[in-house]
């Protein structure tokens, strides 16, 4: 093994340390952990949409729902968000409980500020933005419980559980109609979305609950 310009094969790893003294009569042996600094996927995120039921523009958000579209590190030690890039880059006024949180704007951009605490310089901000949507906010409905599969998809996707002549509408995260289809099957609705682009899509059957899907 090279030890000038060693490879790590997983992140983090123990690496197995033994010292020798001269003549070989004394050997200590001990371990250190080498471990890569955590960075996020920064690329843009899909907003985090939600229905609003009011149709005031307000609604309650869980924050951490973005967070599987920049990284599953399971060694991040610290990740916060903030209403403000100034706050985010200072680490001030951090958002209390993300897990709970009322946009004061609609749409509104949020920072998630990444740490390896207590390492200050591994640090990254990023931004997403939260969006509450009155064309999503549709009653429950006492029906049998549609189905798509698969989900996330690559390029069919089957509906269970419509009526026949039923209004499918995909909308995308902005509340945009996409695609829209009149069901001519029994129970069964097969579509088409390979020509969907990659992203977060939410199906719509006769004013129902609209679906969240994923097209890869």
């Amino acid at each position: 093994m090279r030890q000038e310009s060693y490879e790590n094969i997983v992140n983090p790893q123990l690496v197995f340390v033994r010292v020798q003294g001269n003549g070989g009569s004394q050997i200590t042996t001990f371990t250190i952990e080498v471990r890569l600094a955590f960075e996020p996927d920064t690329t843009t995120p899909t907003p985090l949409v939600i229905g609003d039921f009011d149709d005031d523009g307000f609604e309650v958000f869980d924050l951490t729902d973005i967070i599987p579209q920049f990284t599953n590190d399971p060694f991040v030690l610290d990740i916060t968000y903030y209403e403000t890039l100034q706050d985010a880059e200072t680490a001030s006024n951090p958002i209390a409980t993300p897990e709970n949180y009322t946009n004061v704007t609609n749409p509104q951009t949020i920072y998630v500020r990444f740490q390896n605490a207590p390492q200050e310089e591994c640090v990254t901000i990023v931004p997403f933005d939260i969006f509450a949507d009155p064309n999503l906010s549709v009653q429950e409905e006492t029906l049998p419980m549609v189905k798509i599969y698969p989900n996330p998809a690559n390029s069919v996707m089957t509906v269970e559980n419509i009526d026949l002549d039923a209004t499918i509408i995909i909308y995308d995260t902005l509340g945009r109609t996409v695609r829209s289809f009149i069901n001519d099957q029994t129970n069964l609705y097969t579509i088409d979305v390979e020509a969907l682009t990659k992203g977060m899509y939410f199906m719509s059957i006769d004013n129902r609950q609209p679906i969240q899907f994923i097209k890869n």
